[in-house]
């Protein structure tokens, strides 16, 4: 498992984005607002616990499972059923993206080793997670997560609405 971060792509920051080669690597990715702009209230939470001692910057991070639990959970994965209902939803979606949001090779980075591979081992752990042995269309929400920094913006934002009708029409029977 690998982590990256980056600072934003403006003007004010000189930052390079990663090669789509590498970035196709990161199955997972997001983008996280600051929590001075959230307006929430976390901003004087972290405050606080800085404040008082109970955060330091480079914190000893524990292990929420060992090695031998992740080896066991990674050797269950193989053995969730992905159904031809989810198979087909995936397939939907990534046409839709490709169809009816005018994703390619140039505005998009919609990989086979991404959406046809990776996609498939996340829609398992999603249903491993919850304690499942089969994924449902539910499911196809993680794709929302893989589309980050892979479609254009204003299509990303289009993503859960998207899943949305695709869940909507398969769950009503009509795959």
């Amino acid at each position: 498992a690998c982590i990256a971060t980056s600072n934003p792509m403006e003007d004010e920051y000189y930052n390079e984005p990663l090669d789509p080669a590498n970035l196709d690597r990161f199955a997972l990715q997001l983008r996280v607002s600051g929590l001075l702009a959230s307006g929430d209230g976390g901003a004087r939470t972290l405050i606080d616990r800085f404040a008082e001692g109970e955060v330091v910057e480079q914190p000893h991070v524990d292990a929420v499972l060992d090695r031998a639990a992740f080896d066991a959970l990674f050797a269950e994965l193989v053995r969730v059923e992905v159904p031809d209902a989810v198979k087909a939803g995936l397939l939907e979606v990534c046409r839709s993206l490709v169809v009816d949001y005018n994703c390619d090779e140039t505005n998009s980075l919609l990989t086979d080793r991404s959406f046809l591979v990776k996609a498939v081992k996340l829609l398992r752990g999603r249903a491993l997670v919850d304690g499942r042995s089969a994924a449902t269309v539910a499911d196809l929400s993680v794709l929302e997560w893989m589309t980050t920094f892979r479609v254009p913006p204003e299509v990303h934002e289009k993503v859960p609405e998207l899943i949305g009708r695709v869940r909507e029409r398969l769950e009503g029977g009509s795959a």
